[in-house]
């Protein structure tokens, strides 16, 4: 094929798909198309509109057209039953029927029709050509007369009545072949429905032998819901001597069932009355499995949209929806509607609705929303709201989000509004920092009082200390210049003196320590607690007869070294001084809990009930200075430490059975 062939070669075919168009619809008969197993239309020319006044849009899309629509009522049965022959026949013809149009005439038809078979031989398209013959002399109809109406019918009845028996003697056997060979299930079945010629489609399909299926027993493979309608329709088709049409599930020989399409139309005899069914049933399961899904996406979605829309309106934030640049409202869930249930917002633009929030901003942010596509988030965004709609304005806060709405262009047609109240956390929060601001202020004056008094008490201790040393080394020198001069009793005034000076000196020394308690920094440090107690007993230097037995499994902690070791310090001493034992036992040992529980057991007289809160106070002692040298103040100090840090210090005790000695101590 040279070039310009090849270029021309399109357009000749062009050319000639559009005289074959023009041709067929110019033809002066209706052309059509119809499948030969649903005998829906699948083609009409333009003409039928022309002839007998049905769209084409309507032979193509309703079920059932030619049927119900066209055929008169007394040629329907034959006429269906010469298409079904053919089909099965898979032969050629002719025949003429009236058709009634769509404004009530009575339109005769001449129709051919041929069958189109498939690659597998089987009927897969009816073609035919419908002619208006209603002026045409040769007409079966021609005659005017109600009579010649009459007989003609007749002849056209006794005519048909002698082709369908001729066809159905010559084509038996072919038939019975053709039900073998098809993939659907043609049978046959005696004038009130019940089979009794072998069906090998049947048997082969649902694994009925004859013997099961023959009568009736072909119900049995139907299942049990669907015979009733199955038995209804077969009544309804058998009564009016119509198409026998229905859908119902059928029984395979593998116990599975299928959704079968059932069409039979009745073979009726001379004189009208039925002599026998035949039909088929073809597997629609595939198209029922994509119904069903569609029906289950269907209420997939529906319950998902139901689910949405509760979700929407039980939400626990403000949501509402506004469309187009004026911001009308269209919908708000229940929290939003409480909010502004004293106003009505829907269907009004949103600055008529909203009028309080004038000059707040937020007008202009919906539009700026709504220009530019892009999503806004305000986060405790105050806002002037007249909430009872009394002219009052009251002050809110609020976190929102202003979300573009985009249709399938992409295009924004409105917003969401998603609104949460914040005002009752701002105003908390805001009553919180100035809380914090009043205790910052309290802990600086406290840091500084607490620096005065390290200062005073540092100076105090040095001014009240300098006398006494003066005091001391003058009742020294007194005693050295006259000490020929003294009598016993005089020097054991001096000493008693001199002691008391330095009991004073430890007091001093006492407070100082109970002032700076719990407030000295110091680094966080590994201590092995074992080590700190090896330590503080070499420090107390305890005397011979005190025995000081330590728990052998004592934790390393990461802690300040210096608290803790002045806590053991104070506990082990004060268990020494007050133990008036010969034989002194201290037991320092310790427990895991939540925190760390050490504790410091002896064996000395013990305390009474009474007396287990009154020893953790200042100055406070159970024996008196003279007969126990101490301050009072060990315990205190004790306990301020222990409690600074989070722990709790306390005493289990009876009178004669010891003491122990018990604080928490965190890592």
């Amino acid at each position: 094929m040279s070039e310009t062939q090849l270029q021309t070669a399109p357009s000749t075919a062009e050319t000639q798909l559009t005289r074959f168009v023009e041709l067929v619809q110019g033809i002066d008969a209706i052309v059509w198309e119809m499948d030969a197993v649903t005998w829906r239309f699948t083609f009409v020319s333009d003409r039928a509109f022309d002839i007998l006044g049905y769209p084409v849009s309507q032979w193509l899309n309703e079920p059932n057209f030619w049927q119900d629509r066209i055929l008169h009522p007394e040629d329907r049965n034959w006429c269906v039953n010469f298409c079904a022959i053919a089909i099965n026949e898979g032969r050629e013809g002719e025949f003429q029927y009236r058709a009634i149009a769509s404004d009530g005439r009575i339109v005769l038809i001449k129709d051919v029709v041929r069958v189109v078979k498939d690659e597998c031989d089987r009927p897969k398209l009816l073609r035919g050509l419908m002619v208006d013959i209603t002026n045409c002399k040769d007409s079966i109809y021609g005659v005017s007369t109600e009579k010649s109406w009459q007989l003609s019918c007749e002849r056209a009845a006794g005519m048909e009545v002698e082709t369908v028996q001729s066809a159905l003697r010559k084509s038996e056997q072919r038939y019975r072949s053709l039900i073998e060979a098809t993939a659907q299930i043609i049978w046959d079945t005696k004038a009130q429905g019940e089979l009794v010629t072998p069906q090998p489609g049947w048997s082969a399909f649902t694994g009925q032998t004859y013997e099961e299926y023959k009568g009736w027993g072909w119900l049995n493979a139907i299942h049990p819901d669907d015979q009733p309608h199955t038995a209804q329709a077969w009544e309804t088709a058998l009564a009016n001597r119509t198409l026998y049409q229905v859908e119902h599930r059928l029984r395979q020989k593998d116990g599975e069932y299928r959704y079968m399409s059932v069409r039979g139309v009745p073979v009726l005899e001379a004189d009208g009355s039925i002599r026998e069914w035949v039909g088929v049933h073809t597997d629609i399961t595939k198209r029922k499995q994509v119904e069903e899904a569609r029906d289950r996406a269907l209420a997939e979605a529906q319950a998902a949209r139901a689910e949405l829309h509760r979700v929407f309106m039980q939400a626990p934030a403000a949501i509402a929806i506004t469309r187009g640049s004026n911001h009308v409202t269209e919908t708000a869930n229940q929290l939003y509607m409480q909010i502004v249930e004293k106003r009505d917002i829907l269907g009004k633009p949103a600055r008529e609705a909203f009028w309080d929030l004038q000059g707040q901003g937020f007008f202009e942010l919906l539009d700026r929303v709504y220009a530019s596509g892009e999503p806004f988030v305000g986060k405790e965004m105050q806002a002037m709201f007249d909430r009872n709609n009394d002219g009052i304005l009251e002050e809110s806060f609020w976190n929102f989000v202003y979300q573009p709405l985009l249709d399938v262009d992409g295009k924004v047609y409105g917003i969401m509004t998603h609104a949460v109240e914040v005002t009752e956390q701002v105003r908390s929060r805001q009553e919180q920092e100035k809380k914090a601001e009043a205790l910052t202020q309290l802990t600086e004056a406290l840091e500084r009082s607490n620096r005065e008094l390290d200062q005073f008490a540092y100076i105090a201790s040095h001014d009240l200390k300098a006398p006494l040393r003066a005091i001391a080394n003058l009742s020294e020198w007194i005693e050295e210049d006259v000490a020929d001069q003294l009598s016993d009793e005089s020097r054991q005034h001096m000493n008693l003196l001199r002691g008391r000076v330095h009991r004073m000196e430890a007091l001093i020394d006492g407070i100082l320590q109970y002032s700076r308690a719990g407030r000295v920094p110091t680094t966080i440090e590994t201590v092995n607690v074992s080590t700190l107690l090896d330590e503080v007993i070499e420090l107390l230097d305890p005397p011979a007869e005190v025995s000081i037995i330590l728990q052998s499994d004592m934790p390393t902690l990461k802690t300040q070294r210096v608290p803790l070791q002045q806590i053991f310090m104070n506990l082990i001493n004060n268990a020494i001084k007050y133990s008036q034992r010969p034989d002194v036992r201290i037991d320092v040992g310790f427990r895991m809990g939540k925190s760390y529980e050490f504790s410091v057991t002896d064996n000395g007289q013990g305390i009474a009930p009474e007396y287990h809160q009154r020893i953790w106070g200042i100055f406070q002692r159970l024996e008196s200075r003279d007969k126990v040298e101490g301050t009072g103040i060990g315990l205190s100090v004790v306990k301020k430490i222990v409690e600074s840090r989070g722990g709790r210090v306390w005493v289990e005790s009876e009178p004669g059975a010891g003491a122990t000695f018990r604080f928490t101590w965190n890592n």
